[in-house]
């Protein structure tokens, strides 16, 4: 059954799902606070976009409770596109998303409201034609999430679970917070003074999506790596010299760095 509650369009009364170890029965755990506290350091530091919506999708996985996530944002033309994920396989999903033009970020972006369906039967009764791609990923329950600040909207956070019922609506509150403070990130000061600026901020995530993509394929081939493997190997050399990913990508596509040369 559908029915509306605070704004979110729930389809299927839930199981009662995993509860995240980072929600706990009287709040919110330290990680949480963390999460917030880090993504809200980036409206008073220079960031780079991609590697911050990058963060966002992991950190809903590590704390929500989820197995997967995805983040689709708006180019400057309006077109929803790929901007990051925690897997290589929930960015097939998403892209395949994209390629139907059915299924929940879609949903959730067109009608600026979280969207959810909890349960495979409300998966598939809901996007037909995007239901087959994640129930053969082992994924039956969703909750996707608009990047949102008033009344703009830049994109939709997916979370994906393989158990029923998750992520619960505890945790679902919480990476609503996330994706808002990630967005008033991307709007602040600069981007709001200047439309174009942000536009060029969104298409310049999309665009680090491309070329991270680049290099995932150099140092698959160059360490003979699977693509997923390379991109662990990507992120974590990243971290580890306090890189930007688009600025380690490119130096790896340019022939500027060999793969064997990365942390791993």
């Amino acid at each position: 059954m559908t029915n509306e509650d605070d704004g979110v369009t729930v389809d299927a009364a839930p199981a009662r799902g995993v509860e995240p170890a980072a929600v706990d029965a009287e709040g919110v755990s330290s990680e949480v606070v963390d999460a917030f506290v880090s993504l809200a350091d980036s409206l008073v530091a220079d960031y780079d976009a991609a590697d911050l919506l990058t963060h966002l999708a992991e950190r809903a996985v590590h704390l929500l409770g989820i197995t997967a996530a995805g983040i689709l944002v708006a180019g400057p033309r309006g077109q929803l596109q790929l901007a990051a994920s925690s897997s290589e396989s929930v960015a097939g999903l998403e892209l395949f998303q994209l390629s139907v033009d059915d299924g929940p970020c879609l949903e959730c972006y067109a009608t600026c409201a979280p969207v959810v369906a909890l349960d495979a039967g409300s998966v598939q009764r809901r996007w037909p034609r995007f239901a087959p791609a994640m129930l053969d990923r082992g994924l039956c329950s969703v909750v996707a999430v608009p990047l949102r600040l008033r009344e703009q909207t830049l994109g939709a956070l997916g979370m994906f679970a393989s158990t029923s019922g998750t992520p619960t609506r505890a945790a679902t509150r919480v990476a609503q917070g996330l994706a808002d403070i990630a967005t008033i990130a991307m709007l602040h000061e600069r981007a709001t003074s200047d439309s174009r600026l942000l536009a060029v901020q969104l298409q310049g995530a999309l665009d680090t999506r491309v070329l991270i993509e680049q290099a995932k394929g150099v140092i698959a081939v160059q360490l003979g790596t699977s693509v997923a493997d390379a991109f662990l190997v990507l992120r974590t050399t990243a971290r580890h010299r306090g890189l930007r990913l688009a600025d380690l990508a490119l130096a790896l596509v340019e022939g500027r760095l060999d793969a064997h040369q990365l942390d791993g």
